[in-house]
Parts: structure tokens; C-alpha cells; sequence
């Protein structure tokens, strides 16, 4: 009996004097991922978990040896998107986790993995971090002051889940269901003839607060008479595509994504029967880098970004935005391209064949007619 009292002391004193430290140096929080999440998000991050009385450090594995103490915190969140972001994450600082008496918890990339930490505090972490988002990750620090705290958790609003499919638009409360939910609301706003241009973005823009190139589009194509109709869908669904936007009858498709399932992609957009056109960021450039150089999309990126989509039937790839300040910012001249193409495809669609002429540009190089083959 007296070994257990003395147990259960040493284990208060332990408790009482991490949270002394705690109480006397702040919560100190590690972000670790990798250079596929963009600076921006850290950013944002960490002014919001300052606003709790949280330290957040960003933490990259590409350079993780500048920041030695990275796991001298009291949480680690491992922020890895996808499963090659978790295997590179993972490669680098699992040794160290296992060994850690530090919480820990990975969020992305494959099935939840943590350390440390009671099952029902990991799972509300994975569903605020996940979600995302600017209330939910407010959420989630308030939680994480109110668990250091031993303060009751349920007082804390419960995580705002991002549904499998959407619609954004900037000037909205809230995500927009469907089409139908979504022209109701703006039916004051557009004519009841403007044709729509559907763009196929990630969710995680918005999750990461990081949709000011959505915004900028959705401003230049409603300024040239057009719906935006920005919207996120279910991947793995034959028919995930069509479910958001085949009802609104867009003119053009611009994929803005990383899209998986080619040949359910395909299959899509035969029954969509639409221009479907790329649209890239450039990960490598700011926007007057981007302008000055020699090759505007890297051959690094072109494989993934290009040449496979174009095999799935997508075309015409444009450089659309390019990263300023670790977030992606359209390029103004690009837009005006992409947006006006699109009018004039509006436009296209409504003229009758008898007057509409077809002229073939094809790529030709070295030029010389002995090259017409090939072409």
C-alpha cells in the first residue's frame, strides 16, 4: 500500500511540474511535414495559435537539422498530406518519436499514428487539424490550452467536418452542396444566361486558408459576365466530377488538382463532353521569376502535372498562379487568357455552325516542311 502512495506522488509531482514549466514558458507546439505543405499555412498557424498563448514552430524535414530542438515541445502534430509526404516525413523522425516521452500525433498520409496521448484527445486533434480551416484550428487550440489545463474538454466546440464535395465561393458564408443550392444564392448576382466556368480545386486550399488565387479567378470571370464554379469532389467516385458540376452545363473544366484514377477521370470526361484545360501553380518561381524564365513549366512537374492528365484527355496547360510569400498568387495576364478563352469558347458554343470557321495551328519545329509528319 505505501508503494502505490508513493507512486501515485512521484506521479503528481511529475504532472505538477510539467505544468509548472508549462504555466511558466507557454505551450510550445511543433508543426513537422514537409516542403509539400506551403509556408503560408505555418504562417497562419502559428498567429492564430499565438492568439492561445501557443508557441507553434514550423518545422520542415528538409531542414531539420537547423532546428535541432524541434522535439523539445509539449505536442507534436506531423503534418504529412499524402502517403509520400508520410513515408519522407516519417524517414526522418520516427526513431526519435519512438523514443520520445513527448505527445505526438501524425494527421495525414495514411491511418492515424500518435504517441503519448489518450485516445480521445488524438482522435479530437485528427478531426480539428483535418478538417481545417480557421475555426476549427482555433477550436483546436483552445482544446489543446484546455487538456494542458485539465479543464473539461466538452465546453470546447467539436470539429467542423469538410465534406467529400463542394462549392466555394469567396463572397459565401459557408460550402454550397450542390448547384442548385449554390445558383440560388446568387441568382441576384449573375445573369440567368451566364455561361460557367467549373474549376476542380483541392479542399485543402480551403482547409489551409489559402484560397486568394480562387478568389482573384472567380473575380476576373464574374467581371468578364461568367458563373465561377469552384468546387472540390470525391476522387475515388466513378461519377464524383459529374456529381458537382454536370447540372450547371460549364462551357470549360480547368483542373487545378492533383487528380488521381485516370481512367475513371477519362470515362468523365467523355460524358461531360467539355474542353477539359490544366491549370498550373509554379512551385519553383515568384510571379516576375516565373516571367523572366526560360521554361515556365519545369520538367520535374511535367510528367505528374501534364503528361499524364493530357493522357486522360486534359489539354492545354496554362501557368496560372506562382508562389508569393509561401501562398499561391494568380498571375494577372494568365487569367486574363484563361478567362478570355473561355468567353470566346461561350461565345463559340452559341454560334451556328453554318457561320463558324476552323482554322489548324499545329506545332512545327524545327520548321521545314519535312517535319509535317511528325506533326
Amino acid at each position: 500500500m505505501k508503494r502505490y502512495i508513493y507512486l501515485l506522488v512521484l506521479f503528481l509531482l511529475s504532472f505538477s511540474s510539467h505544468g509548472a514549466a508549462i504555466a511558466e514558458t507557454g505551450f510550445r507546439l511543433s508543426i513537422v511535414t514537409n516542403d509539400f505543405v506551403l509556408p503560408s499555412k505555418l504562417t497562419k498557424l502559428k498567429n492564430w495559435a499565438a492568439a492561445h498563448q501557443i508557441t507553434l514552430t514550423g518545422v520542415y524535414v528538409e531542414k531539420i537539422k537547423e532546428q535541432p530542438d524541434w522535439l523539445n515541445r509539449d505536442l507534436v502534430i506531423v503534418d504529412t498530406p499524402r502517403g509520400g509526404d508520410r513515408a519522407r516525413v516519417m524517414a526522418a523522425i520516427k526513431s526519435e518519436l519512438d523514443e520520445t516521452r513527448v505527445p505526438w500525433v501524425a494527421v495525414g498520409g495514411g491511418p492515424p499514428l500518435s504517441g503519448n496521448l489518450p485516445a480521445v484527445v488524438m482522435r479530437q486533434l485528427l478531426a480539428y487539424y483535418s478538417a481545417g480551416g480557421e475555426t476549427n484550428f482555433n477550436n483546436m487550440f483552445a482544446y489543446i490550452i484546455a487538456w494542458q489545463q485539465q479543464k473539461p474538454l466538452d465546453n470546447i466546440a467539436k470539429p467542423l467536418a469538410m465534406p467529400e464535395a463542394g462549392i466555394y465561393h469567396f463572397d459565401a458564408d459557408g460550402i454550397f452542396e450542390s448547384w442548385q443550392d449554390y445558383l440560388l444564392w446568387g441568382q441576384s448576382r449573375w445573369a440567368t444566361d451566364a455561361p460557367v466556368l467549373a474549376i476542380a480545386m483541392s479542399s485543402s486550399f480551403i482547409s489551409n486558408s489559402q484560397t486568394q488565387f480562387y478568389d482573384e479567378l472567380m473575380k476576373k470571370i464574374e467581371q468578364a459576365g461568367g458563373i465561377p464554379l469552384v468546387f472540390w469532389f470525391d476522387r475515388l467516385k466513378p461519377s464524383g466530377i459529374q456529381d458537382v458540376i454536370a447540372a450547371a452545363k460549364p462551357v470549360m473544366l480547368v483542373n487545378t488538382t492533383h487528380m488521381i484514377a485516370g481512367d475513371i477521370r477519362q470515362a468523365e470526361f467523355r460524358q461531360l463532353d467539355i474542353p477539359v484545360v490544366i491549370g498550373l501553380t509554379s512551385r519553383d518561381y515568384d510571379i516576375a521569376s516565373w516571367r523572366q524564365a526560360e521554361k515556365g513549366i519545369p520538367a520535374h512537374t511535367t510528367a505528374a502535372m501534364v503528361t499524364i492528365p493530357e493522357s486522360w484527355g486534359l489539354s492545354d496547360p496554362l501557368v496560372l498562379a506562382a508562389l508569393e510569400e509561401g501562398e499561391p498568387k494568380a498571375i494577372p495576364e494568365q487569367l486574363d487568357l484563361l478567362v478570355g478563352r473561355f468567353m470566346a469558347m461561350a461565345k463559340l458554343k452559341q454560334q451556328p455552325v453554318a457561320q463558324t470557321r476552323l482554322a489548324l495551328m499545329f506545332w512545327n519545329s524545327p520548321s521545314g516542311e519535312k517535319n509535317l509528319s511528325a506533326s
